[in-house]
């Protein structure tokens, strides 16, 4: 396990993450078993500009 220099960077926070996160995360693989799904654009709120850019 690599270590890291808590005071390296003045402007990240970096917290232990807990042993029950740890145990339910897959460590070292590199697949595509990640689903992904294209969703519909949401509706544009009522006063609001529908822009395009070109």
């Amino acid at each position: 396990m690599k270590s890291a220099k808590a005071d390296r960077y003045s402007n990240l926070t970096i917290k232990k993450i807990p042993k029950t996160v740890l145990s339910r995360c897959e460590w070292g693989h590199d697949d595509d078993s990640l689903k992904i799904e294209i969703l519909p654009k949401a509706p544009i709120p009522p006063g609001q500009q529908d822009l395009e850019l070109a």
